[in-house]
Formats: C-alpha cells, structure tokens, sequence
C-alpha cells in the first residue's frame, strides 16, 4: 500500500478488532472488509480546514481486513463522482453553476441520488432513456467511463478493482441503464475499502485535485456530531455508523453508504463508512468499513461499535 507504512502493532490491534466484531456480532469473515490508517498527527489544522502541507509531512500506519477486495459500494461511491467533479471543474470540463453547486451539496450531505445521477449526466455526457441499439450504445457505455478514466489515471493500485460507471437507485434499473449494469448486475459499482479509505485521506488531506478543491469537498464531508444536529437530520450519516461511536469532542469526516432489500435485487444488502476522525485527546485515524448481507445491513449497532473500539485504540496509544 503506497498511503500507509505496515505496523505490527496496529496489525495486532485489527486482528483483534477483527476477530471481537465477528464473535460479538456472528459477522461471517468473508462478509465485511475494514482498511484502518493511524495518522500520526491530525490531516486538519484544529479548526476544521484541511492542510496540504501537513498531509506531506505525516506518516501513517495501516492495517486491514480483506481491504483490496471490491464490494458494491453503495453511496460511498459518491467521493469519487465528486472529485470527478472536482477535476472537471478545475480543467473547464463544466462551468459551476447554482444548480451543480446544490447538486453538489445535496449528493454529500445527505446522499440524495437524484442529485448524484444529474452530476453523472452532467460528467459523462450521458443521460438515462430507453434501450438504445448499436453504435449509439457502445458510445454511450464509452462515455460513461470517462470518470473511472480519469480516476484511473492517477494509478493508485488500489483503484485497480473499482468500477465507477452506474448510476444510484432507490428502486430498479430500466432502458439503458438495466442493459449497462447488466441482467444479473455484472457490471455494477465496485470499490474496495482500500481504495475509499485513499481517496478520504487524499479530499481531507488537501491533495485531491487541488489544495483548494480538497479544503471544499472535505467541508461537505464534515457531520456534525452533536446530539441536537444529529436529532434534526435523520439522515445524518452518523446514527447507525461509524461515527456515533466516537467519543465526545471528536471530529468527524464521512461518507456513509446504505442499500437494503429491492424488489428486483433482493441481495442488495450493505452498510458501509468511510470515515477520517480527530479525537479530542488529539489522536486521528481513517476508517473504511463495508459489509454485507441482511444481518450486517440492518444491524444500526455494528459500525458504532466497529467506531468505539478503533477510537479506543488510537485514543489508548497517545
């Protein structure tokens, strides 16, 4: 791994983090994967900004669990269509206008998929509609991978498993959209704990895109953990993952993932977090986590706790 020097202490601290979650919680090992990096002093600057010049000068220690094998990543996969976006913008792909910059926000914090599948039109030059025959389909599937394309050309091993080309439904696929993903969902998003825990570390780090950009999108990726925030946003991304198990006065950077039972897929099942924590004792860490399966998916107790005991480690540590 390039973003992260092995530990043998903190490979001994997953294994037992990983061996006490599959006990407590009856969690099949083959059913989730975590990829765990220490920083060895917080990426921000205490005030919530990102800092460049800190992230070059720290190191990091990492350690996981099945981090390089590709799931359906679910909502996750949305860091990487924002600095898509980012890219996009910054090369004069796309003009910002209001409506990007709602959609913009809207796909961040609080995962609405509609507001997603408008900036993938917007990147790709594609749009949803019936089937379509042949040569006006491959093109379209082309221009669909334009994004994993560019993502691709940053050659980070660990993106050698994504695939970032569909779009996010509450429900079904129909037309074109059901042909490209697929009947028995083949070419569906994949995207490995390795690769979402990188490309967190990279926005709150102040290097993807640019220093500028990163500062920006890391600020949508803040979540508040106070309980009234919390209790006004039911879709907070805290509640049920990673970060309600952190301790008080902790910091919290995110991106969490959530697909349940579909009609039509009715495997669809899956919990994810991608989350970059600054605990208040002054201790940081990056925690990528996806699961599978109906159990993990509806378990609101699982990544809480996955959350606690690494908060626990790092915070015991300092």
């Amino acid at each position: 791994m390039a973003f992260y020097r092995a530990d043998a202490a903190l490979d001994r601290a997953a294994a037992a983090l990983r061996d006490g979650i599959e006990r407590d919680f009856s969690v099949p090992s083959d059913d989730w994967a975590f990829t765990w990096i220490v920083h060895d002093r917080p990426l921000s600057d205490g005030a919530g900004r990102v800092d460049a010049e800190t992230f070059w000068a720290s190191a990091a220690r990492g350690a996981t669990h099945r981090g390089d094998v590709p799931f359906y990543p679910a909502s996750v996969a949305k860091l990487f269509w924002l600095i898509a976006l980012e890219a996009w913008l910054e090369q004069g792909r796309l003009a910002e206008t209001p409506a990007i910059v709602r959609a913009r926000q809207d796909m961040i914090e609080w995962s609405s998929n509609e507001a997603s599948n408008y900036l993938i039109d917007l990147i790709t030059g594609t749009n949803s509609g019936p089937e379509l025959p042949d040569p006006a389909f491959s093109a379209w599937t082309r221009a669909r991978y334009l994004a994993q394309l560019y993502l691709r050309s940053w050659q980070w091993p660990e993106l050698g498993t994504l695939n970032l080309c569909q779009k996010f439904y509450d429900d079904c696929r129909y037309g074109r959209e059901h042909e490209f993903v697929g009947a028995d969902g083949f070419n569906h998003n994949r995207l490995s704990t390795d690769a979402a825990a990188r490309a967190l570390v990279a926005i709150v780090g102040g290097v993807a895109v640019t220093p500028a950009r990163a500062t920006a999108m890391a600020a949508l990726c803040r979540r508040p953990l106070e309980a009234a925030a919390r209790a006004a946003d039911p879709g907070n991304q805290v509640d049920g993952f990673l970060g309600e198990g952190l301790p008080d006065g902790s910091k919290l950077w995110s991106k969490a993932g959530l697909t349940l039972w579909t009609h039509h897929e009715p495997s669809a099942w899956r919990r994810h977090d991608a989350a970059y924590v600054e605990l208040p004792g002054g201790g940081a860490f990056t925690l990528a986590v996806f699961t599978q399966g109906r159990a993990c998916a509806e378990n609101v107790k699982l990544l809480p706790e996955i959350g606690r005991r690494a908060a626990a480690h790092v915070a015991a540590g300092r």
